[in-house]
């Protein structure tokens, strides 16, 4: 969940970038710098925040889902622990 939350600005600045230029009316940016910028001084830290939510929920099942597949697989290899199943 941390790793979502630190991320996310990171990603608003990134998906403004990709979609610049593509509506009439959006402001322009002339890198990563003056998006950031732009974003704060006209909409606030809270832009840069936009779509956390559902990005925890997302990624945290994810994490879990790919932790418990690496233990039952990788690490059980690793530790010795696999029963005698060869590989």
């Amino acid at each position: 969940m941390v790793a979502s939350i630190s991320v996310n600005p990171i990603d608003v600045i990134k998906t403004r970038l990709q979609v610049i230029n593509r509506k009439q009316g959006e402001p322009t940016y002339t890198g990563i710098i003056d998006c950031a910028q732009k974003i704060f001084n006209n909409e606030g830290v809270r832009a840069f925040y936009k779509g956390a939510v559902p990005r925890i929920i997302v990624i945290a099942p994810l994490f879990g889902i790919a932790q418990t597949v690496y233990f039952f697989g990788v690490a059980e290899w690793v530790l010795g622990l696999d029963n005698g199943a060869e590989r």
